[in-house]
């Protein structure tokens, strides 16, 4: 159940692709660990294992419904895998006592690698990284005596301009080397010790060479500028680091001292579960599963009031134009449909919209939320400065919340407001589902039965307004004419 979750964020997100490696390398440190497991002396604390196991397998009742309601939400993913290893562990103590268990704890908990980050930690991280490796590549390049200036997460380089995205930010290379360096650690058996220094060791090679593959792209996009050349270098650079970094994490690894000799003992022999709680627990998976998907088919049945976003771009206004997406764009986010357009609202008032939307499907709500403002505008050079409040602001046919954010700009405040909505949300009829991604809101859907609804979003960014209060009175004077909510029953 918990790799099945799993296996959407690792096939969605470029940055968990190395999640596919976790369940096998963890099958293979569990086995090498049950192979030097002495027979427990006594299996005291059975009792407690049972009740840990079976309030374990309650949680996954509440936690699979929400869970298919809102597959992207990282609660529910944590808890999720923290119920599914420790109903597993529990088990493991249920069979061959406590002491076997925590000897059989490290490869259980491994999975832990692979599950996603909190989007707001996550968020932050590559922010930051995205913004440090940014300048410091544009300070390596004046001592190379290239002329380079930071703008936001961009470097101008002369006429070319090297954008530092999530997938230059070295957050990939972060996650996938800190997988490696606790496997490596459990695989030669150190100590705490010189695992943590393995730790420290892999974090920083993934960073220390990042930054070298970003210099050396800078150097390549100075001479070739945006052409083939480059797009080949880009994505062959990106995995030479990871297999560069893993060489040196080896060598540190054999500098640490040699791995620790396996001292096999014969196979441990675990004690059989009664039936009745093998059959006990068959029953309650398959109750779970299969009451969670009546649940949800049973609530998709009949019609249902759909809510959808009618966008009107202003046409006749002033050096309006249709901003096409690039394919990359359309790839990296996996829309259905993606439309830009850009104008002046006044002389001296640029606006931009952009709306994306993601047809029905198991994989909408997570592909819908990997990307948003906060983290993609900074590829363009804008400076985040601060989240704003929400904001609900009239539209033709009803009310739409916003999500705020001011960015700098060339110098110049950049008001962004973003909201993103399920479309085929029943209860959006009567307003009792709201769509605030609060942790209430989530919980309602799974409540009301509602899962794998389209997804659409609208990003409206204003330049030029002095401040928050003028830019949110002329995208309330705009946006009626902008947007109109319509009904229909499907």
């Amino acid at each position: 159940m918990l790799c099945w979750h799993l296996s959407v964020f690792w096939s969605l997100s470029p940055q968990y692709q190395y999640g596919w490696l976790v369940p096998p390398l963890a099958v293979y440190l569990l086995f090498r660990r049950w192979k030097t497991v002495p027979d427990a002396e006594s299996l005291g604390g059975q009792q407690g294992a049972a009740v840990a196991a079976s309030a374990c397998a309650l949680l996954l009742l509440p936690l699979w419904l929400v869970r298919t309601a809102t597959p992207d939400w990282s609660v529910i993913t944590f808890c999720l895998a923290a119920a599914v290893t420790g109903l597993t562990l529990a088990l493991i103590a249920r069979m061959g006592g406590w002491s076997v268990a925590r000897r059989l704890a490290f490869p259980i908990l491994f999975i832990f690698c692979a599950v996603p980050w909190p989007q707001r930690m996550e968020n932050w991280i590559i922010q930051s990284l995205m913004r440090t490796v940014a300048g410091v590549t544009a300070e390596l390049l004046l001592w190379c005596g290239i002329a380079a200036e930071q703008k936001g997460n961009l470097v101008q380089i002369g006429q070319a301009t090297l954008g530092i995205s999530e997938a230059c930010s070295g957050v990939r290379s972060l996650q996938s080397m800190l997988m490696a360096s606790l496997f490596l650690g459990e695989l030669w058996r150190f100590g705490k010790k010189a695992r943590a220094i393995l730790v420290v060791a892999g974090l920083a090679f993934a960073l220390f060479f990042n930054l070298v593959r970003n210099t050396f792209l800078a150097l390549i996009a100075y001479r070739a500028g945006s052409s083939p050349a480059f797009e080949w270098w880009h994505d062959s650079a990106g995995w030479s680091i990871l297999l560069v970094s893993f060489l040196c994490l080896l060598l540190v690894a054999k500098y640490l001292g040699k791995p620790l000799e396996i001292k096999e003992r014969a196979a441990f022999q675990f004690r059989s579960l009664p039936a009745w709680i093998t059959g006990g627990f068959t029953l309650w998976f398959l109750l779970v599963i299969g009451g969670n998907e009546y649940w949800y088919r049973s609530h998709e049945q009949g019609s249902k009031n759909v809510e959808l976003m009618e966008i009107h771009p202003p046409v006749g206004k002033d050096r309006f134009r249709t901003d096409p997406i690039s394919d990359r764009a359309r790839d990296v986010t996996l829309c259905s449909e993606a439309d830009g357009w850009s104008w002046l609202e006044t002389p001296r008032n640029p606006w931009t919209l952009i709306s994306l939307r993601w047809k029905p499907g198991r994989t909408a709500s997570q592909s819908a939320r990997v990307h948003q403002p906060d983290v993609c505008l900074q590829a363009s050079g804008a400076i985040p400065v601060r989240e704003l409040s929400p904001v609900s602001i009239a539209a033709d046919g009803g009310v739409v919340l916003f999500h705020a954010w001011l960015f700098m700009l060339a110098d110049h405040p950049l008001y962004v407001f973003y909201n993103l909505r399920e479309e085929g949300n029943r209860d959006q009829w009567n307003a009792t589902l709201n769509q605030d991604w609060s942790a209430w809101s989530r919980v309602q859907r799974a409540m009301v039965g509602e899962r794998n609804l389209g997804q659409q979003s609208i990003e409206i960014a204003l330049q030029g307004y002095d401040s928050q209060a003028d830019a949110l009175d002329a995208l309330k004077t705009r946006l009626p004419s902008l947007i109109t909510l319509t009904h229909a029953e499907k």
